[in-house]
This record gives C-alpha cells, sequence and structure tokens, in this order.
C-alpha cells in the first residue's frame, strides 16, 4: 500500500499543456495541475496559465495550498495560489488541536504539537502525523493507533497504516496467518474495525467519497461501502477534488545516459488527463499526451 503522505507526480516527461474547462458546479477559483516540456504548473477552471510550469512535480491544492518540487532540489515546498513558496508547512483548515505532528528523534520516533513542543516522547519505531484525532504508530513491526494522550485506541496489528481521512484508514495486512502471502489492504473505521474488508494490492485515502485501489497493476477508485465506483483502469491516479481527479494510462521508461553519466531520465509514455466521478475524461481538451 501507499506510506502515508501525499502522492507526487516526480517525473521527467514531455507534454504539451492541456488548458480545462471545468462545470459550473466547482470552485471558481480552484487550480489543477498541468503539464507543458516536463513542467508542472497549474490553471484555472477557464484554462489560463496562473503559475507557470516549472515543478518537477505538482500535487492538488488543499485549503489554499499546494505541495510542489522545485527544479534543482529534492526538498518539497509548500506554495500559494500566486506560486510564492511558503516558509513551512501550513496548519490545515480541518486540523484538530490534538492532530500533532510526527518527529524522528535519534532512531525512535514521537509528537510535537503545533509549537514544536515534543508532548509524545519519542519511543515508536515509526509514525504518521496525527488526523482526525488519531496517530499511527509503529510498535517492533506492526502499526496501531494512539490518541493525543497516548493511549493505544488501536492494539498494533497491522503492516501497514495510513492517515484517517474521512473517517475511514487505510491498513495493509498478511493475507495468511503464516505470513507467506503477500499483504493486503483495506480500510477500517477510527474503533479499528473493518468497514472495507482487505482485498486490494494497494490503497490510498479517500477524498470527496472516493479512494484509490491498485488492483492487480491497475488503478481505480471505491466508495466507502468498497464497492468499485471507478473500474482500475489507470496507471498512475490522484485523490479527487472539486469533483474531477488527474489519471495516468501509459507506461514510464528510463533514459539510460551515454558517455560515463550515471544520472537516469524517466518519463512516461501515454495519456494524462482528468476524469469525473464516473471514471470518464472530461473532454479531449482535457487530455494531453506523452511520449
Amino acid at each position: 500500500m501507499q506510506r502515508p503522505g501525499i502522492l507526487l507526480l516526480v517525473l521527467f516527461v514531455s507534454a504539451q499543456l492541456c488548458l480545462p474547462l471545468f462545470s459550473q458546479d466547482v470552485d471558481p477559483a480552484a487550480l489543477y495541475p498541468v503539464l507543458k516540456n516536463g513542467k508542472w504548473g497549474y490553471a484555472n477552471r477557464s484554462g489560463t496559465v496562473v503559475i507557470k510550469p516549472q515543478f518537477e512535480s505538482a500535487n492538488n491544492f488543499v485549503d489554499g495550498v499546494a505541495e510542489v518540487l522545485p527544479k534543482n532540489t529534492t526538498n518539497f515546498a509548500w506554495i500559494d495560489r500566486n506560486g510564492n513558496i511558503l516558509p513551512s508547512k501550513p496548519v490545515p483548515s480541518d486540523s484538530r488541536p490534538d492532530d500533532l505532528v510526527a518527529v524522528k528523534r535519534a532512531d525512535k520516533y514521537g509528537f510535537v504539537n503545533p509549537q514544536g513542543n515534543l508532548v509524545i516522547p519519542a519511543t515508536f519505531d515509526g509514525a504518521a502525523d496525527f488526523s482526525e484525532g488519531l496517530g499511527a504508530v509503529k510498535v517492533a513491526d506492526e502499526w496501531g493507533y494512539i490518541d493525543a494522550q497516548q493511549r493505544m485506541v488501536i492494539t498494533p496489528r497491522f503492516l501497514d497504516a495510513d492517515r484517517f481521512r474521512e473517517g475511514l484508514a487505510s491498513v495493509a495486512i498478511y493475507k495468511d496467518p503464516l505470513r507467506q502471502i503477500p499483504e493486503s489492504c483495506g480500510y477500517i473505521s477510527p474503533n479499528g474495525n473493518f468497514v472495507i474488508k482487505p482485498q486490494f494490492d494497494s490503497c490510498r485515502s479517500f477524498s470527496q467519497g472516493l479512494a484509490a485501489v491498485r488492483i492487480g497493476k491497475k488503478w481505480g477508485y471505491v466508495d466507502r461501502s468498497g464497492r468499485i465506483a471507478i473500474a482500475p483502469q489507470f496507471d498512475n491516479v490522484l485523490e479527487f477534488t472539486d469533483g474531477l481527479a488527474l489519471v495516468f494510462v501509459g507506461r514510464m521508461v528510463a533514459d539510460i545516459p551515454h558517455g560515463g553519466s550515471t544520472s537516469m531520465r524517466l518519463r512516461t509514455i501515454g495519456k494524462w488527463g482528468y476524469v469525473d466521478t464516473t471514471g470518464k475524461f472530461v473532454s479531449e481538451t482535457m487530455t494531453w499526451r506523452t511520449k
């Protein structure tokens, strides 16, 4: 399954810019990642480029900010709607006072509050930021969840665990008691019970009622009941925002350099575009191809 954290399109590709035209029921100020000549930027709903393509990767805007990878660095950054790089990661508008941030101290993990004070000692073997009042922690080889009072709310028993989103969190387990069959993932509620049983090869967080899941080599989306809402057919996907999700159909290739260089350039060959909640590409004007 996908480790906690946001999915970023770290790809070096060549493409023509797609200028989307969105429906009337979305945020008129919404910005969407677009790709041009191997760099990511953002356009508004009318198709006007607001932030010029300049990033090696880009993610959806949430609460007016987006995480990007600037050129000539390996450090991700947060930008505002004007493309300005922010000095630090902003606090989400839906965050709670007990949504703490995981930090590493020596070889263990603990949690700090928004002021940077260590409020939960670094005693865990792994951790992910708190979300919706719970934080995923790793004890030995298994993951569980604690609350802000350091109580183990969900006993460690998972191979992997993601943050809670929209009341559900993706977790992974072995497919057999002997732990010889590769993991599968599903979704649990805050009481630790499975709402969607483990059945997928990889899982991502819910957004706008849908979550991306991988079955075999293809990605699709499920709803909160576990029903397949969009059949697995994509090779990469992002979460839904403003009713649309950016998806990719194709393959990634590596260009092996000549002349003794050790660097390798990755690029995609295929089709990028936005789909609606039925899985249909919105229009040809909202898609672009890379090669």
